[in-house]
């Protein structure tokens, strides 16, 4: 089921209405930002990266960048390192979980990011059918999305973080998606990441229609 998905992407990522998982199959722009080390393509995996330290480093990165924009695409990247390591796929949820109610319950100004990281990591997992034996905080039918609302409490006027909430409901479509995508739209600086990424996502990815998104959900 995975390669399907990625087949999928492979064939589609050049279409209007692209019917692979969003999240999985379409990269962030992360700028210069240090993300997991990558390949040249997509679904290109780092030549020599050893997955056995995957868990540290994607950590390490991710405590060392406050762009939102760069945890998505770490955590795309990681998704892909561990899909079929159930083991590692658990592992580094947890971790991250761990870290997001510690953050939490510390009340530092870190926790909207932790809490990003677990959710978001949840609904790649969730794209791609990674399966693990954890729970991962669904709402509205969305694996990870409670997750995302609550680092959007924490950071409520916050492009960034609304346009990871767009990437996480995008595959459902919907007024939630809508409203994440407005609010991004409002709330991004002119010529920022975050307007290039949603000109390039509402243009190639987001835009189909309603009945198109639930047929591919059939």
């Amino acid at each position: 089921m995975r390669t399907a998905h990625l087949c999928l992407c492979l064939l589609l990522t050049a279409s209007v209405a692209v019917a692979g998982p969003p999240m999985i199959c379409h990269p962030v722009d992360v700028g210069d930002a240090e993300c997991l080390p990558w390949g040249s393509k997509p679904f290109e995996k780092a030549r020599g990266f050893r997955t056995f330290e995957l868990v540290e480093v994607t950590v390490k990165l991710l405590d060392g960048s406050s762009s939102p924009l760069a945890h998505m695409e770490t955590l795309r990247r990681a998704t892909l390192y561990c899909d079929n390591d159930t083991r590692l796929a658990t592992r580094l949820f947890a971790t991250l979980a761990a870290r997001a109610l510690s953050a939490e319950i510390a009340g530092g100004s870190d926790a909207g990011l932790a809490l990003l990281d677990a959710g978001y990591l949840a609904q790649c997992y969730d794209q791609l059918n990674v399966r693990t034996d954890l729970r991962f905080g669904s709402a509205n039918g969305i694996v990870g999305y409670a997750w995302v609302q609550r680092s959007l409490e924490l950071n409520p006027d916050d492009a960034e973080f609304e346009f990871a909430a767009a990437m996480m409901t995008a595959r459902g479509g919907g007024s939630g998606h809508d409203r994440h995508v407005a609010r991004a739209r409002k709330l991004a600086a002119r010529d920022s990441l975050v307007s290039k990424n949603l000109e390039i996502h509402a243009k190639k990815y987001w835009h189909q229609p309603r009945n198109a998104s639930a047929r591919s959900r059939r």
